[in-house]
């Protein structure tokens, strides 16, 4: 996508149910999330860390902050991540989520 497209779906998403929050470290932005409220709880679409952060506990951090603070008393946080990335995987079942469902496709190439 380009920058003018993920703009536009970003507006999207915010125009709806979604909220966002950049984590920074001084000046400079390092990350976000994209979440909305689901089923007494909330579900998160999206969440980055820029790489060269990455590895220096800015995503424990954010979402200890999230936990701590629009997240608390949350019932349920819900998430995807792609059965191909194991390093996501794992930094999420680190910060105590764990595996709930297996998500299948077949296609047709």
């Amino acid at each position: 996508m380009s920058a003018a497209e993920l703009r536009e779906r970003m507006a999207a998403f915010l125009a709806g149910d979604y909220q966002a929050v950049i984590f920074s470290a001084g000046d400079d932005p390092v990350g976000y999330a994209l979440y909305r409220p689901e089923d007494g709880g909330w579900h998160l679409r999206q969440f980055f860390i820029v790489a060269a952060r990455r590895r220096d506990g800015f995503g424990r951090g954010a979402i200890a902050w999230l936990l701590n603070g629009p997240w608390r008393g949350a019932r349920r946080i819900t998430l995807e991540v792609l059965a191909a990335n194991e390093p996501a995987a794992m930094f999420w079942r680190s910060v105590g989520f764990s595996d709930y469902a297996i998500s299948m496709e077949r296609r047709a190439d």
